[in-house]
This record gives C-alpha cells, structure tokens and sequence, in this order.
C-alpha cells in the first residue's frame, strides 16, 4: 500500500485593480471583499484584501464564478461597489466622502446642551451591541461623526441618563 498525493491544477483566477478617492487620488488600506455569484445569484465564495499605498489590491485564488462583486470600505468614506468578471486586471473602485452626521445633544428637562455624551452611528442590519461610541465633550452639545449611509440610528450615551436611540439622515435637523 502506498501514499497516492493528487493536486489540484485548475486554474485559479484574480481580481487586481486600485482604490481612489472622488479626486483620483490612491486610498490606501482600504478593505476589498470580493463576492463570487454563480448563475441565480447565490453566493458562492469570498475572499478579502488590503490595498496597498497606492491603492492597488489583488484578490488571488478566487474560483470560477458568473460574477464577482468587489466591495471597498475605507474610514473617512462611503463604501463603494462594483461588479466584474472573473480574472479582471484593472478593477477601479472610486470611493466618495462618508455622509456626515452631526447635531446638539440637549438634556430634555431643561433644553440645556449636554456638554458630554457618546454618538454611534448604527447602519441598517448592524447589530446595536457591535456598534462603534464616539465620546464628545463640547460645552454646546454639538457632535460631528461620519456615517456609511445617508440614513442610520443615531444612538446617544451619557453618564447618569437613559440611553436614546433617533433615525437621522445627513444634512437635515
């Protein structure tokens, strides 16, 4: 009886391309997921990179696939999405300036700003308990945070008060 080894030899495929900002500037460790879809849409595979500081990014061993699609996150950025083919060598995924959310925290008792308090913005299917606090000290209340959508929970915290949760969009009161 003998050890009988066999190897896979198929091909496999890659997906290089470059992260840039709106302007055409290289965003650089920027997080690429690549999402490979067979034929009706089922999810079949994916595979993660990191673009370099030029923005380039490689997505190696990826399988055979109807359609891949990249997806790029960067802090300080909208996530941006595009679908390629497999084997595609020149995939550019420009990423546009994050929504901002900003406002005044006020204590509702006497309509006072609350001069320190957390801010979490919660993006639609996040679960709450992962999501991200900013800590805020202003003596006005104000607050400025980036978002990954126009629209998500805005989830507030301060010592001694309940915890408040508001639907808030970008660019309205």
């Amino acid at each position: 009886t003998g050890l009988v080894l066999t190897a896979d030899t198929t091909e496999s495929l890659t997906i290089v391309g470059h992260v840039r900002d709106s302007s055409g500037r290289a965003v650089a460790n920027a997080s690429i997921s690549a999402m490979g879809f067979v034929e009706g849409g089922r999810l079949m595979y994916r595979r993660f990179a990191t673009s370099q500081f030029d923005g380039r990014f490689e997505l190696t061993w990826l399988p055979e696939a109807s359609f891949f699609v990249v997806r790029a996150t960067a802090d300080g950025f909208a996530p941006a999405e595009l679908a390629v083919q497999a084997g595609e060598q020149n995939a550019q995924v420009t990423l546009g300036p994050a929504p901002i959310m900003q406002g005044v925290v006020i204590e509702a008792a006497t309509k006072k700003p609350l001069p320190h308090f957390s801010v979490a913005a919660i993006q639609s299917g996040q679960p709450a308990d992962r999501a991200v606090f900013r800590e805020f000290n202003d003596p006005e209340g104000r607050f400025s945070l980036p978002a990954e959508r126009r629209t998500c929970t805005l989830s507030f915290r301060a010592p001694d008060y309940v915890p408040e949760s508001v639907e808030a969009q970008a660019g309205t009161p």
